[in-house]
Formats: structure tokens, C-alpha cells, sequence
């Protein structure tokens, strides 16, 4: 869990924060000497226990569990990464690290993990794993894991294999020909000391004090570079480690001596992403405590602390795992990195029984630009990290704010604390620290955090800015923190949506702002070249748009139909959808496709896009083979203005950076409101409604409605989303793109908890191509990106809850939202080229077909998976009902397919052989038997059922008529488009013949619901009935 401690209370950014004793980079630097290299500032305080355990159970989700040779064994990294390299240094580490945690808290939840840990450590012993340095460095991890999990258990039944692992050491000089020789000769010598030292072997320690004492005359050659070197897993840092655990603790004098000279020559951070850089910086890391240990000096323990907390702060996706790069994906998180960060990091804070530690104090988090004499609240989160509960501990807050609260902490939680309000009185820099007291708690290192705040006048609301000129600039980002820190700055943010950066408006004061907190700006432009500042006449009003789809729609009446989906949240704009194919007016049994533009309001490309985009296909249709084959083949469907009346306030001028449609959030009846300052330093109001789907929905976007990405109160709480929900509901969609405009991207799922998409690779390599086909304006194509599973984000439910293969694509480069009106014509024409590309991949390898009942061949609505890819990550697969079909698209290969439905027997077909072609497949379920009420058994044969609905659509009730060949019970019931059942209208034995039943939809919302009739679980029939009040 990580929090950040920068506090804004006005409309410019604050100053930083850190928690006592942080050395910040500038007395790093000083310590140093100019040589030193740039360190970055972070403003994160870690609860050490918390990350150690998140670290442990990150281990055992690599562990491998298939029965085989590598049972047991501890992969390198993450499925996105080298998940099949399982190697013995790792599964070494993860006994290490498992044990010291059972040695923490008495848990043994990872014991049996251990043991099977050890099984693999025997089928490929450390000292036969590679050779040289290699099994060197495998031995010494081996040492310490025996050693530790010895002492913890109790239990020498490995003693033997550490005794092996001393022994290769022992009879394995490594010659200092490389640096790498080096290090890991200095690994080993830390260890074998230490483990010499606790079996009482001395030839063990003689043999790491010489070989470190060879180390120390190597680096005396040549200090200045021999101290900041890094190789393969290792750096100088490495062998500072070991010298520190062997020689030195041997001789302290010698260490004090030594290190007085050449400690301040080491290197601390080496701020390089190319390489195994967080790697380096963990050895970096240990070094300083290693030098510290000797010393004593406190310079070196916060240089442990800090990059402790560094590295910690690359888990940017919060798994307990990190990359084993800076840059590293976190889809690719290396367990060896991370069983390195635990015990070379976080373990040297752990292990008190009593110690409660201040993360953070601040206010909330999400805050806006707050003006000077306006209330905030203060809060602070404390934690837990010892091992047993803490009852009555002191919170107090000094300085500006002073206030006493008292908790009782959970083992190895967190806990916030909220405090009373405090208003500014006057401008300038206050600060508030707080503090922890409890009885027997002797770690005062994380005892405090004290937060700075900048308190400045009121911004003038006369309509001048208290800004400068603004520009735009990027900031790059290790973590959600930082975007965090950077709103609750005041920070208006343009993007949020590429990794790794954010793109901000600034003045000049704000980057000197930015640049004294720590963060890396880049790309500052005057905000005139994002376009921004007038909209052209090229670019379409609403009222504009619905007259150009009206035209389509009169001028191509067999090939396109033009409906309502659905009106905007606040005001009576229509959500138009229109749908091209042969015969649009007809619900056909074809493949359907779905194109989305405008969530955002500011990002109007892809609505200009499928304007073009549309009207070029309808011309061309019977013209050009490709786009004919297209419509007479599929159902292609294009919602180009979802959000209309976040659209009119960036078209009319109200706000070029509106993002978020027109909802009243405030309930003050004053619409398009700003909350503070001119329109490039404000927030508005509305929701966003790409945050808004029922996907996560509470772990996505702000819960702060001031929030750029203010997720609403409910899923699908806004009326543009239930539009798309609906649309999506009764047309089963295969593939289909929600259309952004910033960074030329395109962005797809997933990352779920650190596992990928059960389609992952079918995504893989349809996101490749689709890519390609966008191209940018330097030449090439496009990027790709994988993003979380859990946002409340269009894509990701698509995917998790239809079964659609959606796709995000930005459009625009940086920093451009809106280009001038004269690129309109070449960006759309170019833009339709990549979008095309769903249209050719719909029609390529995957597997399409029917399911259908085996003795009437009448469509059957039944789940359809596909082996291997069942997964609890998505809901189940079903076809859609009415004509039964499913398509899955795939890579080719050969498949097995399942399909069940209530009352029949689950059907299985197998190898299934998938080309460069849809497959077709027909799946015939058989009924099951049931008995009548008069115990006769009924059979299939010549059973037969109807259902028919009258009027439909219809606007208040609607007539349902079955008819039956048998007596039998059935039930007719009326299910809404998510399935869920909300109307029973019938449910008893029936008599052969035709029945009716009358459903009064009083008091129910217009729109599509389903009827459904079930006889005895042997047949069911479903017909679309439409609601229009």
C-alpha cells in the first residue's frame, strides 16, 4: 500500500513532504560530491510488514504446480514476461523468503509451499545449475535459504545440501577477469561468512575474509569506477555487501577504516532504465545497509530506507511483485527482483513486536485547488508493523492543526485516522506533522510525517487567470500515486490514460512547482499548438451531425437505418445509432460490429472519423468487392455521438477541455458549471462516462465528482452508457472500438491481478495488427498497450461481460486533442484505414456456428466455451438467442468447444481445425426427459411449443401467446437485457393448446426485454418485445 504526502490547499501546486528522517537528493548530493548521480525524490511512506507479506504471496503465485520435473520450482517472472524460465536461484530465494516470514508472524501458510520448493532445489541442484559465477551465485542463495530455514523450523534435513553449496564455494575461485566475477565472489563471501559464523565452521569464514580482502584491493585500484559498476543481477553494491558481512564483520576497526575512505564513493542509485536496473538498485540498496551495519552512520540507514521505498514504489500495479527494470512491464514482474527487495529491503525493518508507524497525513486524497480560508480535513494513516494488535495508540497532529486521536492497529495493517477541519488563515507555508506514541515501541525511524502546505490568495473569478500564458507538458509517472499527488496539486490533467505519463496545463511557476517536488517534465509547449483554443467550422455541431446522419439515412434507405438508443443524462439530445448492411431495416442472423466515438467530449476525432467513415462504405458499396462483401455480410454498427451534451460545451466554446457529459452533480440547476477559476485551471461538473460501465466500476476512475474521472454514483448511472449497455445486450457485438483521441495507441485488455485475458493471445496479435494499419503522423504505425482489467472502462466490459473483443484507440498525437480544421479531411481518410481493419479480421480465424435443439433444430440460447479458455476472469459465454449463433474469434489452431443449456445434456465437440477462415459449427443439444404431473414420463419425440407477442413494439401492454401439443408445466416469464428475471407471468401445468397471457408493463422504463417460455426444462423459446412509453 503506498501513499504520498504532497498537500495542495490552493489553485497552484504545493510544496513537498516527506516522513522523518528522509535524506532528501540534495544532501545526497552534498554528501557525495558533485559526482554523485541524480536521484529522484519520491513522497511515499511504506508499512515494511504489509509490502513483505504482499511479496510472499506474490511467490506463491509463481511457484509451479504442475506435476513434472519443474514441481515446485519458482518461475522468473509474470505470465508477460519469462514465465516458463524456472530456474533454482529463484526457488531458493522464495524458501528464503517464505521462511523468514513464517519466523515474522507464525503463519504457515507457505510451508507447504516450502516443501515443495525444496523437491525442485534437489532435482536441480544449485552447484549443477549453469557453471562459474552462476552456481556460485546459486550456492550462496543456497546457504542462506538452508540457514534460515534451519533456524525458523528447527530442522536440519537440508543440512547436507548447504554443506554442498559450501563446498562448490569453497573449490570455485572465480578469477577477476570481469566485474561480474567480482560481485559474485563478494555475494559469496557475505554469505559463506555468515554461515560459517552460525554452523562454527572456520574454514568457511577464513575463505570469505581472504577472497574479500582480494575484493578490496581491486576496488582500491581503480575506486572511482569500481564502485559504481553493474552487471547481469548484480552491481557494486553486491560485492560492498558481502565484504561488510565477511572481512568487516570480522574486523569493525578494519570496516570503520575502510569505509570512512571509499563509502561515500559507493554508488547509492543508479538511475539508468536500460538493463536490470531495479536489480542494481536492491544490491545498491543492500550495500548501504551492509555500510551502515558497520558504521553506524545514519546517512547510510536512510539511504537504505529511502531506496527501499523507491523500489517499493516500482509495484505499480500494487501485486507485491516488481519488474526486474525500471521500464520493466508490469505484466512482467520478476519473483527474484522482488524476494530481493524483501530481504535485502523491508527486512531490516521488521521483526518488532511493537511498532507503529504515521504513512502520511494529508488531506483526502482527489482534493481540488482549495482557496484560502476554506475548510479542509485533516486525515492521517497510520500502521501497524509489528506483530501483535496495538490498543489505545496516540495520534497526534502539531504545527498549524493540533488535534489528538486514539486507534487500536491490526498486525501488519493500515489504518486512517480522520482528524477535525482546519482553515487557513493566512498565506505562505504551513506544515503539520503527526506523530505515534505507544508504550515499548522502539523504531522511531517511521514515528512521524509532516506534510507542507502553500497557502495562497484566491484566484481572481473576475475571468483573468491568476496564470501566466499556459502550456502544456508531460510529466512522467512510476505509480497511480503520482497522478494522485499531481491532482491533489491542482493539477488539470489532459491524459491520464498512456502508462508510465500524464500531460498537463502549466505556467511557469507551476514547473518550478513540479521540478521541486521531484517529477520529470518534458514536451512543454505553448497550449496554441494542441489546437485548443478556437474549434474550426470543419468540425460538426450536434445539430450538424444528426443532419449528415438523416441525409445517410434518406440517400441509402435499404443499406442503413438510423434509430435513437437513447437520450443524453441532462438535456434532450438524441444518442443516434446507425446500422449498415444489405438489409438494415431486418434483425438478420449475420456477425454484428460496433464503432463508439465521443465518450470524452474533448475528443471528437473518432465521431469525425465515422462520419467519413460511413459515408465513404455507403458510396462505395456495389463499387468496391471489399466494402460490398462487408455490408451484405455483417451488421455494422456506429454510435460516432455518445456524448452530446458534453460535445455542445466544447463546440459552443463553453470549455475546449470538457471532458464529462452535462450531468448536474451538484443539484443547483446551474448547468456547464466551473468550480474555480478560468476554463484551463478549472474541473467541472458531469461524470465520466468511460468510467461509468459495470466492470469494476468501484476500483476505477475518482469517487470525488470534482474528479476529471468521477465515476458516477452507480454503474451505468448516466443514460449515454445505458444506451451502449442496451445496444450491446440485444446485438451480441464480436468486436468493435471505442474511439479516443490522444496518443495514438490503441489500448486493450487485460491485466487481471497480474494474470492476462483468457483470449490473451488473440488479443496479442489482433492489437498487433490492428496497429499497424493506424498511422501516425511521423510515419508508422501505432503502439500497443495492455491495461487493468478493473476501471469500469467500455473496453473491459465488453470483454469481461459480453465476450467482445474491444478495443480502446487514441488517435491524436501528443499534445493534440483537437487539430485544426483544415487536417480534418486527411486525418479521417487516414484514420479509416486502420478502423477498416475489424472488418477484415471479423470474417478470418475464429469459429462461428449454432446451437440448436437436436430433435426440433429450433435455436437454443446456451453457454458456448471454447476448452482453455473458461475462466472466472469473465462471465460465462453464451450465443445470442434468436438464432442461436456464436462466433469466437481466434488464432489458428485446433479447439475444443462445450455447450450446455438448462434441460439439456452438455455437448462437446472436438478438434475443431481453425484457419485463416471462420469455421463454421453446428452444436445439436438433446433434451432431457422429464414426467408430467401425472407421473407419465414425456419424451422429445414430436414435441413441439410456439410463442408469439403482439403488439411489438408496444407502449403499454402486450398480448403473449404458446401454443403446446402436450400437457405439461410451463412458465413464461419477462427477463430485462442483463438477464435478470423481473416479471413471472405464468408458471403451472397448461393444457395442449394455445394459451395467452397479458403482461401490463406499467410502471416499467421503455426499452428491450426478452420473453422467455420454458416447458419442463425440455424446450424454451425466446422472442425481443420493445417497450415504447
Amino acid at each position: 500500500m503506498k501513499y504520498s504526502s504532497v498537500v495542495l490547499i490552493i489553485a497552484a501546486f504545493a510544496a513537498i513532504s516527506y516522513s522523518t528522517p528522509y535524506i532528501p537528493p540534495s544532501q545526497i548530493t552534498t554528501h557525495y560530491g558533485e559526482t554523485m548521480y541524480q536521484v529522484p525524490q519520491i513522497d511515499a511512506v511504506y508499512n515494511h510488514m504489509f509490502e513483505f507479506a504482499q511479496i510472499s504471496g506474490f511467490e506463491q503465485i509463481l511457484q509451479c504446480e504442475v506435476i513434472g520435473i519443474n514441481f515446485g520450482g519458482e518461475r522468473e517472472e509474470e505470465p508477460g514476461g519469462m514465465y516458463y524460465v524456472i530456474e533454482t536461484d529463484n526457488t531458493l530465494e522464495a524458501i528464503l523468503v517464505w521462511s523468514r516470514y513464517y519466523e515474522l508472524t507464525g503463519d504457515d501458510q507457505y510451508n507447504d509451499e516450502i516443501a515443495d520448493a525444496w523437491i525442485y532445489a534437489y532435482n536441480f541442484p544449485a552447484w549443477m545449475e549453469g557453471a562459474g559465477y552462476y552456481s556460485s551465485h546459486n550456492c550462496a542463495w543456497g546457504l542462506a535459504a538452508e540457514l534460515k530455514y534451519r533456524t525458523v523450523f528447527n530442522d536440519s534435513a537440508h543440512w547436507e545440501y548447504a554443506e554442498n553449496c559450501a563446498d562448490y564455494i569453497l573449490q570455485t575461485e572465480l578469477p577477476f577477469t570481469t566485474s561480474l566475477n567480482v560481485m559474485v565472489t563478494g555475494w559469496c563471501c557475505g554469505n559463506l561468512y555468515l554461515y560459517g559464523e552460525a554452523t562454527q565452521n572456520e574454514q568457511y569464514m577464513r575463505t570469505a575474509v581472504s577472497r574479500a580482502a582480494q575484493i578490496m584491493e581491486w576496488v582500491e585500484a581503480n575506486p572511482s569506477v569500481r564502485l559504481a559498476l553493474e552487471s547481469w543481477a548484480m552491481s557494486s553494491g553486491t560485492f560492498i555487501w558481502g565484504i561488510c558481512n565477511s572481512i568487516f564483520r570480522y574486523d569493525p576497526a578494519l570496516g570503520q577504516e575502510w569505509l570512512a575512505a571509499y563509502g561515500p564513493m559507493v554508488q547509492v542509485y543508479e538511475p539508468s532504465a536500460a538493463g536490470w536496473s531495479n536489480a542494481w538498485n536492491v544490491a545498491y540498496c543492500n550495500a548501504q545497509g551492509g555500510i551502515y551495519d558497520v558504521t553506524g552512520d545514519e546517512t547510510y540507514f536512510n539511504n537504505h530506507l529511502w531506496l527501499t521505498n523507491l523500489l517499493l514504489h516500482k509495484d505499480m500495479d500494487n501485486d507485491g511483485g516488481i519488474p526486474a527494470s525500471a521500464v520493466g512491464s508490469q505484466d512482467a514482474d520478476a519473483s527474484w527482483t522482488s524476494s530481493y527487495l524483501a530481504m535485502m529491503g523491508c527486512d531490516r525493518y521488521l521483526g518488532s513486536e511493537i511498532d507503529a508507524g504515521v504513512l502520511i497525513v494529508n488531506s483526502p486524497p482527489n482534493r481540488t485547488a482549495i482557496t484560502l480560508g476554506e475548510p479542509i480535513p485533516i486525515t492521517a494513516v497510520v500502521g501497524n508493523w509489528g506483530n501483535d494488535w496495538l490498543f489505545d495508540v496516540m495520534v497526534m497532529t502539531e504545527g498549524v492543526f493540533q488535534d489528538t486521536m486514539y486507534v487500536d492497529l491490526a498486525p501488519n495493517e493500515n489504518e486512517r485516522v480522520d482528524f477535525g477541519l482546519w482553515t487557513p488563515t493566512i498565506t505562505g507555508i504551513d506544515s503539520i506533522t503527526a506523530s505515534v506514541y505507544v508504550e515499548g515501541d522502539t523504531n522511531q525511524y517511521n514515528d512521524s510525517d509532516v506534510s507542507f502546505f502553500a497557502v495562497r490568495s484566491p484566484i481572481d473569478m473576475s475571468g483573468e487567470s491568476a496564470h501566466s500564458v499556459p502550456k502544456v507538458a508531460r510529466v512522467n509517472i512510476e505509480s497511480p500515486d503520482e497522478v494522485e499527488t499531481l491532482r491533489s496539486m491542482g493539477a488539470v490533467i489532459l491524459q491520464g490514460e498512456l502508462k508510465g505519463c500524464v500531460d498537463i496545463i502549466i505556467d511557469e511557476q507551476d514547473l518550478v512547482l513540479l521540478e521541486g517536488a521531484g517529477f520529470e517534465v518534458s514536451n512543454i509547449l505553448p497550449l496554441s499548438a494542441t489546437g485548443l483554443l478556437d474549434i474550426d467550422p470543419e468540425y460538426h455541431t450536434y445539430e450538424e451531425f444528426t443532419e449528415e446522419l438523416q441525409d445517410l439515412a434518406s440517400t441509402y434507405p435499404d443499406l442503413c437505418r438510423l434509430d435513437s438508443i437513447g437520450r443524453a443524462q441532462q438535456f434532450p439530445r438524441t444518442i443516434w445509432c446507425m446500422k449498415i448492411s444489405d438489409n438494415a431495416e431486418i434483425e438478420e442472423d449475420e456477425i454484428a460490429v460496433l464503432y463508439i466515438g465521443i465518450h470524452h467530449a474533448c475528443e471528437v476525432m473518432g465521431g469525425e472519423t465515422m462520419l467519413y467513415m460511413m459515408g465513404y462504405m455507403l458510396e462505395n458499396y456495389g463499387i468496391d468487392p471489399e466494402i460490398t462483401s462487408w455490408i451484405d455480410n455483417y451488421e455494422i454498427f456506429f454510435v460516432p455521438l455518445m456524448n452530446p451534451d458534453g460535445h455542445y460545451a466544447v463546440i459552443e466554446g463553453i470549455s475546449e477541455f470538457w471532458r464529462k457529459n452535462a450531468r448536474d452533480t451538484n443539484h443547483n440547476g446551474i448547468y456547464y458549471q466551473f468550480q474555480g477559476g478560468t476554463w484551463w485551471t478549472d474541473v467541472t461538473e458531469g461524470i465520466d462516462l468511460n468510467r461509468n460501465y459495470d466492470w469494476f466500476w468501484n476500483l476505477g476512475g475518482s469517487g470525488d465528482p470534482r474528479s476529471y474521472y468521477y465515476r458516477g454514483g452507480s454503474p451505468f448511472s448516466e443514460s449515454e452508457a445505458q444506451a451502449i449497455r442496451d445496444l450491446a445486450l440485444e446485438q451480441h457485438f464480436v468486436t468493435g472500438i471505442s474511439f479516443h483521441s490522444y496518443g495514438e495507441v490503441v489500448i486493450y485488455p487485460w491485466n487481471y491481478n497480474g494474470q492476462p485475458a483468457p483470449d490473451q493471445d488473440v488479443y496479442d496479435t489482433f492489437a498487433d495488427e490492428l496497429a499497424s494499419r493506424f498511422i501516425k503522423d511521423s510515419g508508422g504505425g501505432y503502439s500497443t498497450s495492455i491495461y487493468d482489467a478493473m476501471s469500469g472502462q467500455c473496453r473491459n466490459w465488453f470483454y469481461g461481460a459480453q465476450g467482445g473483443l474491444f478495443f480502446c484507440v487514441e488517435l491524436m498525437p501528443y499534445p493534440i486533442f483537437i487539430p485544426p480544421g483544415s487536417q480534418l479531411a486527411e486525418r479521417t481518410e487516414r484514420y479509416y484505414g486502420g478502423s477498416k481493419y475489424l472488418l477484415e479480421r471479423v470474417g478470418g480465424s475464429g469459429i462461428t456456428g449454432y446451437v440448436k435443439d437436436a430433435l426440433t433444430m429450433e435455436p437454443i440460447y446456451a453457454r458456448v466455451e471454447i476448452q482453455g479458455r473458461i475462466s472466472d476472469q469473465v462471465n460465462i459465454r453464451t450465443n445470442e438467442p434468436e438464432y442461436g449463433r456464436f462466433t469466437r474469434l481466434l488464432n489458428p489452431g485446433t479447439y475444443t468447444v462445450f455447450a450446455g443449456a438448462r434441460g439439456y445434456q452438455t455437448a462437446r465437440v472436438e478438434n475443431i481445425v481453425v484457419g485463416d477462415t471462420l469455421t463454421l459449427v453446428e452444436i445439436l443439444l438433446t433434451p432431457t426427459t422429464v414426467a408430467s404431473s401425472s407421473g407419465d414420463a414425456l419424451t422429445p419425440e414430436g414435441y413441439e411449443i410456439s410463442l408469439n407477442c403482439s403488439p411489438n413494439p408496444f407502449n403499454s401492454s402486450v398480448t403473449i401467446t404458446f401454443n403446446l401439443n402436450y400437457q405439461m408445466p410451463v412458465k413464461v416469464s419477462i427477463y430485462n437485457p442483463l438477464g435478470r428475471e423481473v416479471v413471472k407471468l405464468f408458471d403451472a401445468e397448461a393444457a395442449a393448446g394455445e394459451h395467452r397471457v397479458e403482461w401490463d408493463a406499467d410502471g416499467f422504463n421503455s426499452g428491450i426485454y426478452f420473453v422467455r417460455l420454458e416447458s419442463s426444462g425440455i424446450k424454451s423459446q425466446t422472442r425481443k418485445i420493445i417497450l415504447i412509453k
